[in-house]
């Protein structure tokens, strides 16, 4: 599991929010991506969820869309199950979205409340990746102990209620550091948990647990690593250049491009090569959705729906 918060833009006034799992369960193969972009407010401007098994050869997977307009939020559910398709499309009005924190608001939530150490309730509304809007509660007891992988470590536990309009409840258990890193995130209804790395040492006079990621600067000096990028690399060169032999026009596209670029040498080449192939694109017949129109005013999106 990968959880990644950064900021974006020039004021860095802006969340870019990313989760990424995968696992294996009764021989099949699960994962599930969350990306969402969140203003400094928590407010979410576009969230995409997705969810997924695939077992022998048949793929079942739950997706969301969602991203704010000028009456309220568009909420795109698709399920697939083989060649199936479902698609339905929901309009909550800000009325009903009052008080949403969505799933992308909700991590970033979480690790305040690790850092800021919070005690307390806080109650807000989500929406499940199926479209319905759930009363969320998170329950926040406040600083107490425990081991992790072997240390003594403070830690902040939160419970997470998520109750659906027919009563039905998600409960979970979220365990924090005072650093607002996850330790633990298990759930009431089944035996699964995701856990720290129990390898990773815990310094408990800092509140930290050693970094596992491959540091920019030093990952050229772990042989497995650089082994790997050089066995990545060399697979993707040859897929790309087995894909050009294959497909001759796109050779010709891209030497036609260079040539009249290098002819021209406009003042501002990304302006022209949108424009370039823009004309190329605009005589084929593309699948169009009108919603999703880079120039309407209606919906404000950073990323492009799936």
């Amino acid at each position: 599991m990968s959880i990644s918060v950064e900021t974006l833009g020039e004021d860095e006034d802006k969340f870019l929010v990313q989760v990424v799992s995968h696992s294996s369960k009764d021989g099949a193969k699960t994962g599930s991506k969350l990306v969402s972009i969140l203003d400094c407010n928590l407010h979410t401007m576009e969230e995409s969820r997705s969810e997924q098994i695939t077992k022998k050869d048949t793929t079942k997977e739950r997706r969301s869309y969602m991203t704010i307009c000028e009456s309220g939020y568009y909420n795109k559910v698709t399920r697939i199950c083989g060649e199936r398709h479902f698609v339905k499309r929901i309009y909550h009005s800000f009325e009903d979205a009052r008080n949403f924190l969505l799933e992308g608001a909700n991590v970033v939530l979480l690790r305040y409340l690790g850092i800021s150490r919070h005690k307390g309730l806080i109650k807000t509304d989500t929406v499940l990746i199926d479209g319905i809007i759930c009363e969320s509660l998170f329950v926040c007891p406040g600083t107490s102990q425990a081991i992790v992988n072997g240390k003594p470590l403070f830690v902040v536990k939160v419970e997470r209620h998520i109750i659906e309009p027919s009563g039905f409840i998600h409960q979970t258990l979220i365990v924090l550091t005072l650093r607002g890193y996850l330790v633990s995130h298990e759930w009431a209804d089944n035996s699964y948990i995701i856990h720290l790395n129990p390898l990773l040492r815990v310094i408990p006079e800092k509140d930290e647990i050693e970094p596992h990621e491959p540091r920019r600067e030093k990952w050229r000096n772990d042989l497995q690593l650089f082994s790997d990028y050089l066995d990545f690399k060399s697979t993707r060169s040859s897929e790309g250049a087995r894909y050009v032999t294959e497909n001759g026009e796109l050779a010709g596209t891209i030497r036609d491009y260079l040539q009249t670029l290098l002819l021209l040498r406009p003042h501002d080449a990304l302006h022209f090569t949108k424009h370039y192939f823009g004309a190329a694109l605009s005589a084929l017949d593309l699948p169009h959705n009108e919603y999703f129109d880079p120039c309407t005013k209606h919906v404000r999106y950073f990323f492009f729906e799936e």
